[in-house]
């Protein structure tokens, strides 16, 4: 064989080779992904529950829940969402009462949506609540000397403190949502499968947490 030939058959060879290799790490990727109806099953008994203790009519509402996802991603989502759904009924949709005052219907929506952008899973929670007032997280800031009376905040660093490590604009704990644990370690939790938490807001309009997650920790 002549040297052409050689490097022809070694540059074949080791096509194969990358070939075969990628076709196993999308069949053990395979095996890895897990459908998310379980978890939404869970996440629906939550919101059930959690409306049902505190007397507000919600309505949970999904989409994407055909997904599928790596199982460690998926393990790591259980925590975060209880969570935060819970302070989304809890905190984030007003009573029945405000509501009429609010001219919004008596049944509170949360949206839970699942889809892919990119190499990233995107998992958003969205309330048709009140909102976050940002004025009010200021003021509980200055109250607990997490920030001093003159320090200038954005909006979005205002919002940003509900991830503060303790801090709570509730003067009680409750069980539903509050007992001690904050939105600190949502994201501490969300941080720990590499992915990132953030949240959009607008006063009388609702609330939006927003999760992006690398698709595979593996």
């Amino acid at each position: 064989q002549s040297a052409v030939e050689q490097q022809f058959i070694a540059s074949h060879s080791v096509r194969q080779m990358v070939k075969l290799s990628r076709n196993i790490q999308e069949l053990s990727m395979g095996l890895r992904m897990l459908p998310v109806k379980p978890l939404i099953k869970k996440l629906q008994r939550v919101v059930r529950d959690t409306a049902r203790a505190l007397d507000k009519d919600v309505r949970l509402e999904i989409v994407g829940e055909q997904m599928e996802i790596d199982k460690s991603v998926l393990d790591g989502l259980v925590d975060p969402l209880i969570h935060i759904l819970r302070n989304a009924v809890d905190h984030g949709l007003e009573s029945a009462q405000e509501r009429a005052q609010c001219g919004k219907t008596n049944q509170g929506v949360v949206t839970l949506s699942f889809f892919n952008e990119g190499n990233h899973l995107i998992v958003e929670a969205k309330d048709d609540g009140k909102g976050i007032n940002g004025e009010v997280l200021r003021k509980k800031a200055i109250e607990k000397k997490i920030v001093s009376t003159g320090q200038q905040l954005t909006e979005k660093q205002l919002v940003h403190l509900i991830f503060h490590p303790g801090f709570s604009t509730k003067t009680e704990t409750s069980e539903i949502s509050g007992r001690g644990v904050g939105m600190d370690v949502v994201k501490t939790n969300v941080e720990k499968i590499n992915g990132q938490v953030d949240v959009t807001t607008q006063v009388g309009r609702g609330s939006i947490f927003r999760l992006q997650i690398p698709l595979s920790l593996s």
